[in-house]
């Protein structure tokens, strides 16, 4: 008698359609395209940014750019990976065999709840003001490019989510699920970190637009996480949530080391580089045995 030995990855590629096998082996080699969306999203993010604040004088009293761990730390690391690994993720799986209009229609969710946020900023009597908003209901130049890159970004986001949703329809693993995890819940927890322990001149107030922005993020992140579970998921959903829990570790970890802001600058970036080269490292395949034994 034998026993029949089998990798369980959540899918085998003897599981995966013949067209898609091949790219789902390629592991966590990040396509070149992904690596130069990642790289366009930080220039237009935390490059531009960087840029204006440099060569602008702005009121000391403000609370500034480097005063915000979502606009330093989230725009440099997190946002740049989470819209690179989503399109890396439906790079590795095979196109889907019937036209969507899901990316189109998550890509407009997207839109409308990058809208709703920098509405809810402008429509807020009591602001916290900063060098985005000096007074209440005014943003600055800088503000309104902020608030067009922030809608541009979540309705790309929602436009990859929508792409990767409809491949994962017919696949059975999510290639980079714990980088996708560590992004998304990473870019949450920097929000809810700027809310919570605000820094700079501006750090007394709450602003309610500020919960606008942290609430629907957080909410984003956890259906976005819950619809992104691929079909084989539901054999072994445990095993998926394992995934998802160790990206959200890492990432909520990068959030604890930003605390207080100033004075951990250079560690919390180097904490939120390491926590996705860690969430980065391919995944070994689980060796399991086979039902019962068979008679030779």
């Amino acid at each position: 008698m034998h026993t029949d030995d089998t990798w369980d990855e959540e899918s085998a590629t003897q599981r995966l359609p013949p067209e898609g096998g091949e790219r789902a082996l390629r592991g966590c080699r990040l396509p070149w395209q992904a690596i130069a969306l990642s790289a366009a999203v930080a220039g237009a993010g935390f490059g531009a940014q960087a840029v204006m604040w440099r060569v602008s004088a702005w009121s000391p009293q403000l609370t500034g750019w480097p005063d915000y761990r979502g606009a330093t730390v989230g725009d440099l690391v997190m946002v740049p990976t989470l819209t690179g690994t989503l399109l890396a993720s439906l790079l590795s799986l095979p196109a889907p065999r019937e036209s969507s209009r899901l990316p189109a229609v998550l890509g407009l969710v997207g839109l409308l709840l990058g809208v709703a946020t920098q509405t809810g900023w402008l429509l807020d009597d009591a602001p916290q003001l900063n060098w985005f908003m000096e007074r209440p209901h005014e943003f600055t130049y800088e503000g309104w490019y902020h608030a067009c890159f922030l809608v541009a970004a979540t309705t790309l986001t929602g436009c990859l989510l929508g792409c990767l949703v409809s491949r994962l329809r017919t696949a059975n693993r999510l290639p980079y699920g714990r980088l996708l995890a560590c992004a998304a819940v990473g870019f949450a927890a920097l929000l809810s970190a700027d809310l919570v322990f605000p820094a700079g001149p501006g750090r007394q107030h709450i602003a309610p637009g500020g919960m606008v922005s942290v609430t629907a993020t957080l909410t984003v992140t956890a259906a976005a996480l819950v619809t992104l579970r691929p079909r084989g998921a539901e054999r072994d959903l445990v095993a998926y949530t394992q995934r998802c829990a160790t990206g959200a570790v890492l990432a909520l970890s990068v959030a604890v080391l930003s605390i207080p802001w100033p004075s951990t600058r250079s560690i919390t970036v180097i904490a939120a580089v390491a926590a996705v080269a860690v969430a980065a490292l391919p995944e070994k395949p689980r060796r399991v045995a086979e039902g019962a034994s068979k008679r030779s």
